[in-house]
């Protein structure tokens, strides 16, 4: 099935690009959305790191809420997205999702999770401040 993706992915682009706006554009945008708007290794992380190490193993549980954060993240993205401002000047964000960083964080996962959080569209990230 690998000689089918490319081509696939040829006809869904060139259909998105010459139907905006349409039911089936707009399905295919947001499918392509779920699929690509989160890097699967960020999420596997989040998931090992706070599912499956605390459960002792790895569980259909830990995988199913995994992937019910992953569309929960990436539905409300493509529902509050927003491509342009008022005034039609280039936005590409979202107001929808916000992140707050602790002070215990280090400055290499604090690089990573602005970054990711970047990727997303959200603008609205800040850290506590060590005292």
């Amino acid at each position: 099935m690998p000689a089918l993706d490319f081509p696939i992915g040829i006809g869904a682009g060139l259909y998105l690009a010459e139907n905006r706006g349409t039911l089936i554009a707009n399905a295919v945008r947001f499918l392509s959305d779920v699929l690509n708007g989160l890097p699967s290794i960020v999420m596997g992380i989040f998931a090992w790191q706070f599912l499956v190490k605390p459960m002792g193993k790895f569980t259909a549980l830990a995988g199913g809420i995994a992937l019910v954060l992953a569309d929960r993240i990436v539905s409300t993205r493509a529902a509050t997205w927003q491509s342009e401002t008022e005034d039609g000047n280039p936005a590409n964000r979202t107001m929808a999702l916000g992140n707050l960083g602790g002070a215990t964080l280090d400055n290499e996962e604090n690089y990573l999770i602005k970054k990711l959080m970047t990727a997303l569209g959200v603008v609205q990230v800040e850290n506590q401040a060590r005292i």
